[in-house]
């Protein structure tokens, strides 16, 4: 019915360490002794569906349950313990289709909890689900990824050059409008469940030895030479946000937010907002934004702006377009990041708001 996996985080800042569990879960009818009535299943079943609905406000909500609860779609799920009550362990989801006749796997629905960004749970979900689907013959994923996921995708080995015939995806994968087509092949000569381990400690041999002779030693020579294979197997750029770009990102973030805190159209933002008026599995506020960039949460400027943007999404999806609180929302989303921008071009952060006004 389904397929487990736990680990254990022992990094976590709780006295109890967090643990991981993915699962892949669907309707599998054609299994014996498939009972699609199990409670647990439907259970996480509609957790999926819920975080679906509420991280992809422009999907239409009856089209992702139809997909979520389709015999011929399954999602990889990832779930973290223990968490506070009333909150959903659920923190990621991969809602996928197979096409066996010719190999290839589409992506429906891609989400993350928006608590629970940037910290590696979608990238975790994409490599379990590529080493579930390889151990079954496929070759090709691919989806139709709007504006805001093709730098995950992209991350994620995933390009808009498809290497794939149009014979094979045509008349089988969903179109989107204003959606960009990407497609992913696999490699059974990597294992992309440990690939990014692996990078890691590669690209310290190479940071370790540039430009030091004598040459380096030939194990050494080795992993680097494997490196760039899987750099290029994994069709991926790796990028890592230095010490100074991460505290450059964290002031210019905590300014933009202290001066947006006093215009009259913020007033509603200021601490986190009641069920009523904004979206009741979201916690995004000007408040957050300030512990978020003292905790060094904004490695990069693409986070903040999509950790902004996601004030006004959920004011949209809960209150419509044209509601007032919705309409005070896009202000302050355009404010943040008009801000952000002066404030991290200059390179200081709130002591210097008064020197740049």
């Amino acid at each position: 019915m389904y397929q487990t996996n736990e680990i254990s985080n022992q990094h976590s800042k709780t006295t109890e360490p967090t643990k991981r569990k993915h699962e892949i879960i669907g309707f599998r009818l054609d299994e014996p002794g498939f009972n699609p009535y199990e409670p647990k299943m439907l259970l996480k079943l509609l957790m999926a569906k819920d975080l679906f609905q509420a991280e992809l406000p422009r999907m239409p909500k009856d089209y992702i349950t139809r997909l979520v609860f389709n015999p011929h779609h399954e999602t990889i799920m990832l779930f973290e313990y223990p968490q506070p009550p009333k909150v959903s362990p659920l923190v990621g989801g991969i809602c996928f289709r197979k096409f066996p006749e010719v190999k290839l796997i589409e992506i429906a629905f891609c989400a993350v909890s928006g608590a629970k960004k940037y910290v590696g749970h979608g990238a975790y979900l994409m490599n379990h689900l590529k080493e579930y689907i390889k151990a079954q013959g496929y070759a090709d994923i691919c989806t139709y990824a709007d504006n805001s996921a093709i730098e995950y995708f992209q991350k994620q080995g995933f390009s808009m050059k498809v290497a794939i015939p149009e014979e094979t995806w045509l008349g089988r994968v969903k179109h989107y409008e204003g959606a960009k087509f990407m497609h992913c092949p696999l490699y059974n000569g990597v294992n992309y469940i440990t690939l990014n381990q692996q990078i890691r400690q590669q690209r310290e041999l190479l940071l370790k030895y540039v430009g030091i002779e004598p040459q380096l030693p030939q194990d050494s020579l080795d992993k680097v030479t494997s490196l760039a294979f899987a750099q290029k197997f994994s069709n991926s750029k790796i990028k890592l946000s230095p010490p100074e770009e991460i505290a450059r990102c964290c002031k210019a973030a905590e300014a933009a937010a202290y001066v947006e805190a006093g215009k009259e159209y913020a007033m509603s933002f200021l601490n986190p907002m009641p069920v009523a008026e904004y979206c009741s599995v979201v916690g995004n506020d000007l408040q957050l934004i300030v512990q978020k960039s003292k905790e060094g949460f904004y490695r990069t400027k693409y986070i903040f702006r999509e950790h902004v943007k996601s004030i006004l999404e959920r004011c949209e999806s809960y209150n419509g377009e044209k509601a007032e609180i919705s309409l005070k929302a896009k202000q302050l989303v355009d404010g943040l990041i008009a801000n952000f921008e002066k404030y991290y071009e200059k390179n200081c952060g709130v002591d210097g708001v008064e020197d740049v006004e």
